[in-house]
């Protein structure tokens, strides 16, 4: 047995004295110029910056939700702690290899190309932060509603975060020596011939531009183009506006459409009109004509869904004297603009209208004509053209 772990103990000095003595060697004279010491420190602190990483944005996250929770600040809130996550995990990183790097001492040739990096790395966790930023800053503008429209704010925000993230590519590209310049100019002729082919999408961006200034509409309002549209507003995009129509399908309309038609925002009537000509049987007398008249109006004065007298006038009574009916012409103005509730007020008025006539003895006029033949017999009558009558209802002949 002795004589077993003795040779095992010779083979590991067999083994190890080659590997001691490479080590040494590169222990003494390091690895492509650099100190293994220095290696060493280096690959310390980029693996401590990935065990920090967690723990470390875990603490500041936890003292930035501590210091919204103590001040009255409506920006500095959970969600703005939240889109900082990723910019506030990766700076550890950033931090230990530009540690690695200054405890490497890289030759000249190498250290231009490592700061470039380092920079870029840099600019990219700043401009990401205010990237991140805008988008939680933008609820502040809910104060600037009263001045600005909501789509207004998200075409600012959009527009911001745009502008960022061009600073931010020009900043990385002058830090590489990339001249700017020579690529805005390449970029101003792409952009004239990009002009003259998307002429129909600059018109419609200019229109959605129109359309937001003058406020025609708002996210939610009831609108109304004849021939096109009528619904709902959900979203008023860059190119098109998003409008659902009642039964729920969504139509995709062009700014330039909403821009050059006429726009009904029906959301923001202060009343609805109803208005209706009703035909009653010319057999009926001037005194259940008025009585019927009164009874009407009567109840749109005492219904509160309806406008008042007093704030707008209301008529219901003979209009004009028609082929088969004499017309009552009723017109008031309700309460109620949403559609739904609307519709339910003009229910309620039939319901109430049927009632009053069905009370007063009076029936609704249809479609009717009289035929009169004339008796050409020869005989002998008092009157010579005797007249019958013959009344035919339905569609006239």
């Amino acid at each position: 047995m002795q004589e077993f772990f003795a040779q095992i103990w010779h083979f590991i000095q067999a083994v190890a004295a080659p590997i001691s003595d490479h080590f040494l060697y590169l222990w003494n004279n390091g690895i492509a110029g650099h100190e293994v010491k220095d290696i060493i420190i280096a690959l310390a602190c980029v693996l401590a910056a990935l065990a920090v990483r967690r723990p470390m944005a875990w603490v500041i996250f936890s003292w930035l939700k501590k210091v919204s929770q103590n001040i009255s600040n409506d920006y500095l809130d959970d969600a703005t702690v939240n889109t900082l996550r990723g910019p506030i995990r990766l700076f550890p990183i950033w931090f230990g290899l530009a540690a690695a790097v200054e405890v490497l001492k890289l030759p000249a040739r190498y250290q231009a190309l490592v700061d470039h990096v380092e920079l870029s790395f840099g600019a990219i966790l700043f401009f990401w932060v205010i990237f991140s930023g805008l988008r939680p800053l933008s609820r502040q503008f809910v104060r600037l509603e009263g001045k600005l429209t909501r789509p207004m704010i998200s075409w600012m925000t959009k527009g911001l975060r745009f502008l960022i993230l061009i600073v931010g590519v020009a900043v990385i590209l002058n830090i590489w020596g990339i001249q700017i310049g020579p690529i805005l100019a390449g970029l101003g002729l792409l952009g004239a011939a990009v002009a003259l082919g998307a002429q129909d999408l600059f018109k419609n961006l200019i229109a959605g531009v129109m359309i937001l200034t003058e406020r025609r509409f708002d996210l939610g309002d009831w609108i109304s183009v004849e021939n096109v549209v009528e619904g709902d507003v959900e979203r008023i995009g860059f190119r098109s506006t998003l409008v659902r129509r009642l039964d729920k399908a969504a139509v995709y309309v062009p700014n330039s459409k909403l821009a050059d038609d006429t726009v009904i925002n029906i959301s923001r009537m202060t009343q609805r009109r109803i208005q209706w000509t009703i035909g009653l049987e010319y057999r009926i007398s001037q005194a259940q004509i008025d009585a019927v008249c009164h009874d009407v109006l009567a109840y749109i004065e005492s219904n509160p869904d309806f406008v008042p007298m007093s704030q707008n006038r209301s008529f219901v009574g003979l209009d004009k004297f028609s082929e088969s009916s004499i017309d009552i012409l009723i017109i008031c103005f309700s309460n109620k603009t949403r559609w739904v509730e609307y519709v339910a007020v003009k229910a309620a008025l039939g319901k109430a209208l049927k009632e009053i006539l069905e009370r007063h003895g009076v029936n609704f006029a249809f479609p009717s004509r009289s035929v009169y033949v004339a008796n050409t017999s020869d005989t002998p009558t008092d009157n010579p053209v005797v007249a019958k009558a013959v009344t035919s209802a339905g569609a006239a002949d």
